[in-house]
């Protein structure tokens, strides 16, 4: 596929302990491959990518991941140098960046429970369940990923579309799967303007300017913290640079962390006129002003000169 989305599903408990699915998703067909390992290291994903998913599907063009330390990796970044495949990340705590991985998720959970008697046996029913979310024809694009893919329906076992030996069906002619295609492009491309006017109704459009200051909200509590008192923004932070049209990279006032995040998890911070060196760092909000004691000068007493 021209761009396929990757991630890590887990840990899953099995038998003999935890372990992990690396999925692989086709942006157009939405056809999918969920690979069962042992972790969730960058070997572990080139591994994969070359030994099972490359010799099956080829090279991508364009490869989304998050941004986990296996798909930051500098093996990651060299496999993708070398094989000419353009690497996208999506910021953190922003499922959506991935969004095409994160609908498989929750609709291949969903065929896996239906299926599974006990839960440490879901290892043995991972291909009946993509062979079932393979043979449904999806919602973006009107058919189901093996057709896109391949051309054709797969019989399944459960199939009651039984043609004898003598009676085999046709292949599908080379038009007709091009016109499906281009059906399945146009009501994709539709299903995305509809999501992006849904989102964008809802979202109030707003701007930083590079060297403002803004409040960075966190998305874990602290093992130390309380989460009913806890507070999830920090800061503040400065914008030194704009990456895309929803995402800002913000460094701390010691510029020793830097971090490209998403528009959503950022706010003003109301700091004009305060220079670096004065601001508080991962200082939570609400902020409340404090009335600062006035400073009391002693002056020396001369008779206590010696």
């Amino acid at each position: 596929g021209e761009v396929v989305g990757v991630d890590f599903v887990g840990p899953l408990t099995t038998r003999y302990g935890s372990k992990y699915l690396l999925t692989a998703v086709d942006h157009f067909t939405k056809f999918a491959e969920a690979y069962i390992v042992p972790n969730t290291t960058a070997e572990t994903v080139a591994r994969v990518l070359m030994e099972q998913y490359i010799p099956r599907h080829g090279v991508p063009q364009r490869l989304v991941t998050d941004r986990g330390t296996a798909f930051t990796s500098e093996l990651i970044q060299n496999l993708c140098r070398q094989w000419g495949i353009t690497k996208i990340q999506t910021t953190a705590y922003h499922p959506q960046g991935n969004g095409v991985c994160e609908r498989f998720h929750r609709t291949f959970a969903n065929i896996l429970s239906k299926i599974i008697r006990k839960t440490k046996e879901w290892e043995a029913l991972v291909p009946v369940a993509l062979a079932a979310y393979r043979a449904t024809p999806h919602k973006s694009t009107g058919y189901t990923p093996n057709f896109l893919t391949y051309g054709r329906e797969l019989r399944l076992p459960n199939s009651c579309d039984w043609h004898p030996p003598g009676n085999q069906r046709k292949p599908v002619p080379l038009k007709l799967l091009l016109e499906a295609r281009q059906a399945a492009n146009r009501c994709l491309q539709q299903a995305w303007k509809t999501q992006s006017e849904r989102i964008n109704q809802r979202r109030t459009p707003r701007q930083f300017e590079i060297g403002s200051y803004v409040y960075l909200r966190a998305m874990q509590v602290p093992p130390a913290e309380c989460r009913k008192f806890w507070s999830p923004w920090t800061g503040p932070w400065k914008i030194i640079s704009k990456s895309s049209e929803v995402t800002y990279e913000v460094i701390d006032k010691l510029g020793s962390r830097r971090q490209v995040v998403h528009i959503n998890r950022l706010k003003p911070a109301m700091v004009q006129g305060v220079p670096d060196d004065a601001l508080v760092e991962d200082v939570d909000l609400p902020l409340t002003p404090e009335r600062t004691p006035e400073r009391i000068v002693v002056a020396e007493d001369p008779s206590l000169d010696p």
